[in-house]
């Protein structure tokens, strides 16, 4: 999985500015001049947005509206046509499993801030989206919401009634999770995994169904494909803010550098280089982050501390208390106090 520079296509941009208009006719123009966007509705269909820009509009549109389900929004307009070239190859594939792998491959030309895995197996498959650019932790659960949500609605209208999946989101239940459960032929799950990703697990004989008769002209032209996906990307030169976000997002586990270095299909040796290059150590980045965490957790007198020493992935209490006091000179209990 290699990072690429962090931008957003427009045309997943301009469901969003969409929906502010239905909302709010008024405020289509204010959000976007609030984030330094003014021109944003006359950009090309095949230009790009930097993730920094669409944070800002995303939260701002969410907070222009005062909803919470703008993922959950955005992932029932987005569908395999809206991939542009990819979309048109898409939907020549023969079988679930044919599309899978096109899209494995040239995921990044739907977006290079995520990227996916295929997992074939023998009765079950996996389709999982992860990270692959930083960004803040609000929009990182919104298009964790927009991710689900599209490949349901795609799923849906290929096999209809024979849909049969389970999708698992590292994020925790959204004040709107009532709407998921109305969402037919699928099974959510919130907060099921260590590290951010959407998870899809359907059965391996709808993988190998066919969806649809094929002559030779349905073939995709993968030169072309190849061609246009190098186009406009360019390869990131950092990852530290990469690693930041994968160490704060992280649930029951604490990644070391040779996992996270694993999603990028990279060696930990590469990573902690790549890392170096930019003055971070990874132990360091590590250990900051996890008692940045643990401080904020203690903050909140409602969770007790075994379940904090838990939710931060060590495997029991007082390994725990030792990290902390190794890191910030005090127990968790006299810090818990001194903030009550």
């Amino acid at each position: 999985m290699p990072l690429y520079e962090p931008t957003i296509p427009y045309r997943y941009v301009a469901p969003l500015i969409e929906i502010v208009r239905e909302r709010d006719p008024g405020g289509v123009r204010e959000v976007l001049v609030a984030v330094g966007m003014d021109a944003l509705e006359s950009m090309p269909a095949d230009s790009s947005l930097s993730m920094v820009r669409f944070d800002q509009l995303l939260t701002r549109a969410s907070a222009r509206l005062r909803r919470t389900d703008l993922g959950f929004e955005l992932g029932k307009r987005i569908t395999l046509k809206s991939h542009s070239a990819l979309g048109q190859a898409a939907q020549r594939c023969a079988s679930l499993q044919e599309l899978m792998l096109l899209l494995e491959r040239y995921y990044h030309m739907v977006t290079p801030a995520f990227a996916v895995r295929y997992v074939p197996g023998p009765s079950h498959c996996e389709w999982c989206i992860r990270v692959a650019a930083p960004m803040s932790h609000e929009t990182l659960h919104m298009c964790l919401e927009m991710h689900a949500v599209s490949v349901h609605a795609d799923l849906l209208r290929m096999f209809g009634r024979d849909t049969n999946a389970d999708i698992y989101l590292s994020a925790p239940p959204p004040p709107h999770v009532a709407r998921y459960e109305r969402l037919p032929r699928t099974r959510f799950h919130f907060s099921s995994g260590a590290l951010p990703e959407v998870r899809t697990v359907f059965p391996a004989e709808l993988a190998r169904r066919r969806l649809r008769r094929r002559d030779g002209t349905d073939t995709p032209v993968v030169a072309d494909l190849r061609a246009s996906s190098a186009a406009g990307l360019q390869p990131s030169q950092v990852y530290g803010e990469w690693v930041d976000l994968m160490l704060r997002e992280a649930q029951m586990v604490q990644p070391t550098v040779a996992q996270l270095a694993a999603l990028l299909n990279m060696s930990a040796r590469t990573l902690a280089r790549r890392l170096c290059a930019e003055g971070i150590n990874f132990r360091d980045l590590s250990t900051r982050v996890r008692h940045e965490r643990a401080c904020a957790m203690l903050c909140d007198h409602s969770i007790p501390i075994h379940q904090i020493a838990y939710q931060l992935g060590y495997g029991d209490t007082t390994a725990f208390i030792r990290a902390f006091c190794r890191a910030g000179g005090t127990s968790p209990g006299y810090y818990r106090d001194k903030h009550r």
